[in-house]
C-alpha cells in the first residue's frame, strides 16, 4: 500500500494527470466566437451613395451607418443564415441572408409612398392664415353691419360689433373712445397700457391712426382675444389684438370708381338730471348762508346780521330785493344752450384697378360734423 501511493504522488507531481481537472470545451453549432468584417457599398438606383444608411443584423445589437460615400464596415459574430437589414430614410428597406461573404454591396429604391416635393408658401398677410379660426379665438367683424353704422369714427362703429370687445366713449369733449378686448390688465395711469394692439396689414400701427382709418378701404377686421394673439405677436398681444386688411387693387384690367355719401343728424339725448330754477337757486344760497353767493349777499338776512343798526338798514333790503328779483327773471336752460342736433357728412371716393403686372387702389375720404 505505501509504494502505491507513492507513485500515485509521482504522477500527480509530474502532471501526468492534469487534465482531470481541466475546463470541457464549449461548442455552439453553427456558432463562432470570431469576430467576422463585413464592408461595401450603400447607393440608390442612379448609383448616388446613401450616407447615413443603417446596415444591422436582425435580432442582435450589431449595427453600423455608412459613411458620405456611402462605405460601411461592421464588425459582429456573423454566422451563415444570419439576416442582414439596411434602412434609409425614403427608401426601401433591403434584406439579404448572410453566407459567409466579406464584401456586401446594396442598392436601395426610393419608397413609391414618400412625397416628391413639398412647396410651403407664406402669406402676405397675417390675416390670411386660417390654424387661428379653427382654435375658436377670431371673431370676424362683419364689415356690411360695421358701415351701415351712422359714425365717423371707425372706434364707436367697432361697439357691440363682437363678443367680448368694449367700446366706452367718456363723453369728454376732444377725447378718443376707449377699447378694451380682456378688460384692465395694467394699473398704470394712461390708456396705452390697456388698449389692444392693432395691427394693419402686418403691421403695428397706434390706436389714434386706427381711428383716422376710412371704414370703406377696410377689406376685413378680426379681433383675437386668446392665446393665438400671443403666439403671434408675443407679449405686446397681452391685451388682445386688433388686425385689419386692407382693401387691394384689381388684377382683371377693369377700372371699379366707387363713391358713397352718408348724412344723419345726432340728437341732444336725454337731459341727465333736473336743474333748479332761479328762485330755487337763489333760496337755497340764502339758507346755506354763503356770502360769496348772490342769494344769500342781496337776501334781507344778510343785511340786518351785518348792519343791524344802520339807519340805510330799510334802504339796503329794498336795493337788495331789486337785485334777487332781476336774477329770478333769469331761467336759463343750459342743456339747450349747450347741446343742439349735429349735423354730420362723410364722402368717400375710391378707384380701383390694375392689370397682370401691377394693381391700384386710391381712395379719399372727407367727414364733417
Amino acid at each position: 500500500m505505501r509504494i502505491f501511493h507513492i507513485l500515485l504522488w509521482a504522477f500527480i507531481a509530474t502532471g501526468t494527470i492534469s487534465a482531470v481537472h481541466a475546463e470541457p470545451a464549449v461548442a455552439t453549432i453553427g456558432q463562432t466566437s470570431e469576430t467576422t468584417t463585413l464592408s461595401g457599398l450603400i447607393t440608390d438606383i442612379d448609383g448616388e451613395p446613401l450616407a447615413g444608411a443603417v446596415v444591422r443584423i436582425d435580432g442582435t445589437s450589431f449595427a453600423c451607418s455608412a459613411n458620405v460615400e456611402g462605405k460601411y464596415q461592421l464588425k459582429a459574430r456573423l454566422k451563415k443564415g444570419d439576416l442582414i437589414k439596411v434602412t434609409f430614410l425614403g427608401m426601401n428597406p433591403v434584406e439579404v441572408i448572410y453566407d459567409g461573404q466579406s464584401k456586401l454591396d446594396f442598392t436601395l429604391a426610393p419608397d413609391s409612398n414618400s412625397l416628391d416635393e413639398v412647396v410651403v408658401t407664406a402669406e402676405p398677410n397675417i390675416n390670411n392664415i386660417d390654424i387661428r379660426a379653427r382654435s375658436g379665438v377670431v371673431q370676424t367683424v362683419d364689415m356690411k353691419r360695421l358701415n351701415e353704422k351712422p359714425m365717423t369714427d371707425i372706434s364707436l362703429a367697432l361697439q357691440g360689433t363682437v363678443p367680448g370687445l368694449i367700446v366706452t366713449n367718456t363723453g369728454e369733449l376732444g377725447s378718443k373712445p376707449q377699447i378694451r378686448i380682456r378688460g384692465n390688465q395694467s394699473l398704470r395711469v394712461g390708456d396705452a397700457a390697456n388698449e389692444p394692439l392693432f395691427i394693419l396689414d402686418g403691421k403695428v400701427i397706434s390706436s389714434d391712426a386706427f381711428r383716422t382709418l376710412n371704414p370703406q378701404d377696410i377689406k376685413e377686421i378680426k379681433v383675437l382675444k386668446d392665446a393665438a394673439a400671443c403666439a403671434l405677436y408675443g407679449i405686446k398681444a397681452s391685451n388682445g389684438v386688433i388686425e385689419i386688411t386692407s382693401k387691394r387693387g384689381s388684377y382683371f384690367g377693369t377700372v371699379d370708381v366707387t363713391y358713397s355719401l352718408g348724412m344723419g343728424a345726432t340728437l341732444k339725448g336725454r337731459r341727465g338730471v333736473k336743474v333748479m330754477r332761479s328762485d330755487e337757486k337763489l333760496e337755497l344760497e340764502r339758507l346755506m348762508m354763503n356770502e360769496a353767493t348772490p342769494g344769500y349777499r342781496y337776501s334781507e338776512d344778510y343785511y340786518r346780521r351785518r348792519y343791524p343798526n344802520s339807519p340805510d338798514l330799510d334802504a339796503m333790503i329794498a336795493s337788495g330785493k331789486a337785485v334777487l328779483d332781476s336774477l329770478r327773471g333769469i331761467n336759463t336752460d343750459w342743456f339747450n344752450e349747450l347741446i343742439r342736433v349735429a349735423m354730420y357728412q362723410n364722402h368717400n371716393l375710391s378707384v380701383r384697378g390694375g392689370s397682370e403686372k401691377s394693381s391700384y387702389f386710391v381712395s379719399a375720404n372727407i367727414a364733417t360734423q
